[in-house]
């Protein structure tokens, strides 16, 4: 798609310069890459990247880190799995770091986490996510505000039928939510 430097002052409502330039790398975080150029004509090309893939970015041991977290609990495993290529083919940008407690999901900031649940006669994964509101949901088990207009949902998953567009729905939307959020 090609755009006249004017379109793109109308899109973004305000004068540009040819300093925009040095931001081009940072529509990479939105699915955009920047092509050619043409300061004599006055024209951006864009192009969408990462159609049908993600920028992920993945620890160097992750797959082992990933097997040792859920070490003894095959059905979470799956479970994660299953949600893991969902997120990957959702996302234009993710980077998973494992940690000792949770596996946690970030494109610019944090937005998503996966633990296992507390309790060890409990099966399956609990999905926690930050959004700007609180939801209202049967299928969350508890929502919390550590921040004002900051919550933190946290929702069981024990099946694979759970990981449906509802779920993915809110995690589309704290993947935006953590994306809007400014350095």
């Amino acid at each position: 798609m090609q755009l006249t430097f004017a379109e793109i002052e109308h899109i973004l409502g305000l004068p540009i310069d040819h300093s925009f330039l040095n931001f081009k790398k940072e529509l990479l975080d939105y699915g955009w890459q920047v092509g050619k150029i043409s300061l004599k004509a006055k024209t951006v090309n864009f192009s969408r990247c990462n159609e049908g893939k993600t920028k992920l970015t993945l620890p160097e041991h992750y797959k082992a880190d990933a097997l040792f977290f859920f070490d003894g609990k095959p059905d979470a495993l799956t479970l994660y799995e299953a949600l893991f290529a969902q997120l990957k083919s959702e996302f234009p940008v993710l980077s998973v770091k494992v940690q000792k407690s949770q596996i946690s999901f970030y494109n610019r900031h944090l937005f998503a986490m996966v633990s296992l649940p507390r309790r060890k006669s409990e099966t399956g994964i609990l999905v926690s996510f930050g959004l700007g509101r609180k939801l209202d949901s049967p299928r969350i088990a508890i929502a919390t505000e550590p921040y004002p207009n900051r919550w933190t949902h946290h929702v069981p998953v024990t099946d694979a039928a759970q990981l449906d567009a509802e779920l993915l729905g809110w995690l589309r939307e704290a993947y935006d939510f953590a994306n809007s959020k400014s350095r």
